[in-house]
């Protein structure tokens, strides 16, 4: 079946990623179908997207006529059957397989054939999401980053009965927005966030150790590593969604007890509301009232250590997935914000 050429694009989700997505493609000459939950406050997010329109005619950078024209191709809605003249549906909802399910259950009835599906699940691979079969071959995995703005790198993540056109048109979209897909198979998913879990797992223990507080290892981790903490990323992710990615990911690890020191504390600080950000409280609380502390000239042997546990696991996983080592580099640096990846 001859996969269409993308010209239209849904986002479901109104949660910091899927608002992330859209107002990133906003940018962009798409006709977008943003379809959002019967919770969310449809006048506010109207009005945010109104006033960046009016923020675009000041800037000049277009005329008034072409903005009213680009944005009157923009549409916000509860209704899930905004998605039927979509060539593309990106799903951005909770980490919920059952949920992420429900969603494309209801879109295989209505939507355009053959429309991409493509999840931003962080951890869920895409064949697990698909209920009927006719939708595999036109199903994939679409990782964005967050900040979504800032990040070039999307995991393109395919199972093995994805259409080679499908595929394709994947591809030229997100070339077309200005990302760089990293393309990977299932078996080989979410390379990124894993190599990132085994930096993590290392801080958690090394705090476990008494030798180091967790402001301490942040501030190490921040002014010597990479441009963000370990512990602030778990609380701005959100504790219930972390617990659940790590779950998946080392589910099927020959080693998983070796990171069952933090999934148990995960899941004991989940079971008591502590969920970051969100909730006003995790390994930190909101708003914040932790200054990071000087670090300078200590703690060089725990630097070290975080260090080469990211060259260890950077080379690992690039052996494991096969890609291109430049290719690799790339979005090694573009994940951890650093000028100088590990190769």
């Amino acid at each position: 079946m001859e996969i269409k050429k993308i010209k239209t694009v849904g986002i479901i989700g109104e949660g910091k990623m899927g608002s992330a997505i859209f107002n990133y493609l906003l940018d962009f000459e798409f006709p977008l179908r943003w379809m959002v939950s019967g919770d969310a406050d449809l006048e506010k997010l109207l009005r945010a997207t109104q006033k960046k329109e009016k923020r675009i005619i000041s800037t000049g950078i277009m005329n008034e006529k072409s903005v009213e024209k680009r944005f009157s191709q923009v549409q916000i809605s509860t209704d899930l059957q905004a998605a039927k003249d979509c060539d593309l549906i990106i799903e951005a909802v909770p980490e919920d397989v059952e949920l992420k399910r429900k969603v494309f259950e209801k879109l295989s009835s209505f939507a355009p054939s053959p429309a991409i599906f493509a999840s931003n699940s962080s951890s869920i691979i895409p064949s697990r999401l698909i209920v009927h079969e006719s939708c595999l071959p036109f199903t994939v995995g679409m990782h964005f980053f967050y900040p979504v703005m800032m990040k070039e790198t999307v995991e393109l993540i395919l199972h093995d009965s994805v259409l080679p056109e499908a595929k394709q048109a994947a591809e030229e979209f997100l070339t077309t927005i200005r990302r760089r897909p990293l393309v990977q198979n299932e078996a080989n998913s979410f390379l990124l966030n894993r190599l990132w879990l085994d930096i993590q797992n290392e801080a958690f223990l090394l705090v476990q150790t008494g030798n180091i507080s967790i402001p301490e290892t942040d501030a190490l981790v921040r002014e010597r590593l990479f441009s963000f903490g370990v512990f602030d990323f778990f609380d701005l992710v959100g504790l219930d969604v972390m617990l659940y990615s790590i779950c998946n990911y080392t589910s099927d690890y020959p080693h998983r007890d070796y990171f069952q020191p933090l999934i148990s504390a995960l899941e004991t600080m989940v079971s008591e509301g502590k969920l970051g950000q969100k909730s006003g409280t995790g390994f930190y609380s909101y708003p914040p009232g932790v200054i990071l502390p000087s670090i300078t000239g200590r703690f060089s042997d725990i630097e070290s250590h975080l260090r080469n546990t990211w060259l260890s696991a950077s080379k690992r996983y690039t052996m494991r997935s096969r890609l291109p080592v430049g290719e690799m580099n790339d979005a090694i640096k573009d994940y951890f914000g650093v000028e100088n990846g590990p190769f």
